[in-house]
This record gives structure tokens, sequence and C-alpha cells, in this order.
């Protein structure tokens, strides 16, 4: 997609592809050149987490809908019949090792609301605890040590990068999952808002993501729960 080859100026969903591929590529270029700024200077948590709100975050969604759309325009696969296993099964080139990672897949879903009910996990009890002598004179827990987000950050934007770069491979694999079961899985957008659509975007942006949710779910919208 980084190179995508001309396309019909005339037809509304290439222009919006090509306006999409765009948005995208400023985004990426806006990460990159922060990290060249940085050079070998370690990334700060407050930094990572900036550039995931601004930039990675957006890029992810406008890509997400540019699959779906590019899905929409992929001819349905069938599904395929379980193959019954012989022997001990062997581990494929693709199996996950230390010298053999996988590479990072994009991920194409998006937060969905929780079913609403009445029964709470044990997680989200409130705990209630005797005021004893013992609790009340125990010294505080140390504080965990700050989480590096770094190689989560590394790997998500490793995914944004193939998936950019090869995005109809995304759209044919997502496809198969999609109808992989006896029935279609649901839409995997947000049903309730646009990851990533900040006030703080230009007009321009904020027109392209609504365009492309917009279009991305007048085709699979049906399957949305």
């Amino acid at each position: 997609m980084e190179n995508a080859a001309p396309q019909p100026t005339d037809d509304p969903v290439y222009v919006l592809l090509e306006q999409a591929r765009q948005l995208i590529l400023r985004f990426v270029h806006y990460i990159d050149s922060i990290f060249e700024r940085l050079g070998t200077a370690r990334p700060s948590n407050a930094l990572l987490r900036k550039l995931t709100s601004y930039a990675l975050v957006p890029a992810e969604t406008a890509l997400r809908r540019v699959v779906l759309i590019l899905a929409a325009h992929q001819p349905i696969p069938e599904r395929s019949k379980p193959r019954a296993l012989s022997g001990a099964a062997k581990p494929g080139s693709g199996t996950f090792s230390p010298q053999n990672p996988r590479a990072p897949v994009f991920n194409m879903r998006e937060p969905q609301p929780r079913p609403e009910t009445d029964h709470l996990p044990a997680s989200r009890l409130p705990r209630i605890r005797a005021l004893t002598e013992d609790v009340l004179s125990a010294p505080p827990a140390p504080a965990a040590p700050p989480r590096d987000l770094s190689a989560a950050f590394a790997r998500r934007l490793a995914a944004l990068h193939g998936a950019l770069n090869n995005p109809h491979a995304v759209a044919a694999r997502w496809l198969r999952r999609h109808f992989a079961g006896a029935a279609p899985k649901p839409c995997p957008l947000s049903p309730h808002r646009i990851p990533g659509l900040r006030s703080a975007l230009p007009g321009p942006e904020k027109e392209t993501l609504r365009n492309l949710t917009d279009m991305a779910l007048s085709y699979f919208a049906a399957n949305t729960s």
C-alpha cells in the first residue's frame, strides 16, 4: 500500500483508499521522525503514550477500515473441511520459537461494549478487611516498577508496517477467519466511537476517518452486534 499503483480518480472507493494511505503514511512518518531524532536514546513511557494516542492509534484505525473495505471487494472464501491428523503433528516452519519468532499480527479488533449483567466477577467485588492492629501497623506495600512500553509499542508499529505493505493479504486472512464458523463473526469495529478521532486532529483527517468508518460499516454493519 505504501507504493500503491495509480487508480481511477473517479472511483469514490479508490479516492477514499488513497486518502487513507496518505493519512496513515503521515502518521507513520511522524513516528519515524521522532525515533530518528532520539537516535540511540531510549524513549520514555510518557513519549510512547503520546505517540500511541496521537499517531499510532489513528493510523491503526484508518488501516483497519482500509482492510475491511478491501475485504468487501474480495470473493467470500469457501469454508475448508477439517482434515484428520495422521500421526504426531510436526511443527511447521512458522511455529514460534526463540530462533523463529512470529511476526506481529495486525489487530483487527476494536474495544467492544461489555454485556450487561448483574453478576460481578470476584476481581470487581469490594474487599472488606477488619481493621486489626496488624493491618493498621503493616508497612505499605512496595510500589510496582513502571512497566516498560517499548516492546509493546515496537510490536504494534511493526504490525502496522507489515499490514500497510500488504493490506490485501490482511484482508484475505480476515475474510477467512470472519467466515470460518457457521455464521459470520460480528463486525470488529467499535460500535460507539472511532478510536483516535481526537479534537486536535485536522478537519480533513477527521473527515477521512469518518468516511472510512461509514464505508466499512456499509459493507459489514449487518454483522455488528
